[in-house]
């Protein structure tokens, strides 16, 4: 799921999106074929079909919609469509990123060869190796290269929050590292051991356990971690706010975001919060001067009425003339 708005396809490979999508989003390509891989970015969507094309729609600013001339010629193993760039991973390891490098600095020959997986947020792009190693593809430093030593080797998964990291060991036990103080540092004690998937979105996780049953934890602004208790549940996928459940039946399951009060912008982002952060200031300036005049008002009023003659009317026109 991307900021607003959610993609899927079924198990003929025909593709579904709804919520709030901007003109350029609705463009769906008309010859795209029978999907097999579908990713949701901020405002593009990625798309791979069982010919192995690979598609890019929606915003194509930074040059998101010049998908590589090489990936036609490559075996897709993962598409990750993020904010403002794209990431393929091929089935030999390779590593292929367009978009904005100014919010991700990669270093694609890093573990060349050697990947297995990535998992991106808004900053970073993190790699498990094939034998089970994890690092960051990032040639800056940040909470996000501070990788625990005790996972490598061990790690059968990864996924990132804008903040924080996980990892899903090969013992069930997830081991998270990133922002410290963060809501999603937390992992739930009674799912160690017992997690079977993990997924992330903006600001919180959410796993498939071993029993069927699903959790999520992280940041519950809108509800995300509130996982309702279902069964039999083959993958979880969590999106910005979001979170998508398919049970071994196909049926589709959710819970997180449900709406805005005043609805979004055609980016997806709450038009009632961008008022409120935005009328800050204009509120903040507007009692401070009300304030400041009440007092001013008051001093000079008392002054008036307690001498009155002269003063009184000297005042008052002084604060007639202000």
């Amino acid at each position: 799921a991307g900021a607003g708005y959610g993609v899927g396809i079924d198990q003929g490979g025909k593709y579904y999106q709804w919520g709030v999508l901007t003109r350029r989003m609705e463009r769906i390509p008309s010859f795209m074929g029978p999907l097999e891989k579908v990713s949701a970015g901020y405002d593009h969507i990625l798309a791979l079909d069982m010919m192995g094309n690979v598609y890019s729609w929606g915003s194509e600013q930074f040059g998101l919609g010049m998908v590589p001339l090489e990936l036609s010629s490559e075996n897709i193993r993962q598409l990750e469509a993020g904010h403002q760039f794209s990431v393929a991973l091929t089935e030999e390891g390779q590593i292929y990123f367009w978009g904005n490098d100014n919010i991700v600095n990669v270093n694609t020959e890093k573990e060349e060869g050697n990947i297995a997986e990535v998992a991106i947020n808004t900053s970073t792009i993190i790699a498990r190796t094939k034998d089970g190693r994890v690092t960051t593809l990032s040639t800056i430093e940040s909470p996000f290269t501070r990788i625990p030593e005790s996972i490598q080797e061990h790690t059968v998964s990864i996924a990132s929050t804008d903040a924080v990291a996980a990892a899903l060991l090969d013992d069930g036990t997830v081991v998270t590292w990133g922002k410290m103080g963060d809501a999603a540092v937390d992992v739930p004690e009674e799912i160690q051991g017992n997690v079977k998937q993990i997924s992330s979105g903006r600001n919180h996780f959410s796993v498939t356990l071993k029993d069927g049953s699903v959790a999520s934890w992280g940041d519950n602004s809108v509800k995300q971690t509130n996982a309702p208790n279902l069964s039999n549940i083959d993958r979880v996928s969590a999106g910005y706010h979001q979170n998508y459940a398919v049970d071994k039946s196909g049926k589709v399951h959710t819970w997180g975001l449900k709406g805005y009060i005043m609805g979004t912008d055609q980016y997806g982002r709450d038009m009632f919060q961008r008022l409120a952060e935005g009328g800050k200031m204009t509120m903040t300036v507007g009692a401070i001067a009300v304030i400041i005049s009440a007092v001013i008002g008051i001093i000079i009023g008392g002054i008036a009425g307690y001498y009155g003659g002269r003063i009184d009317n000297f005042l008052m026109r002084i604060a007639a003339i202000i």
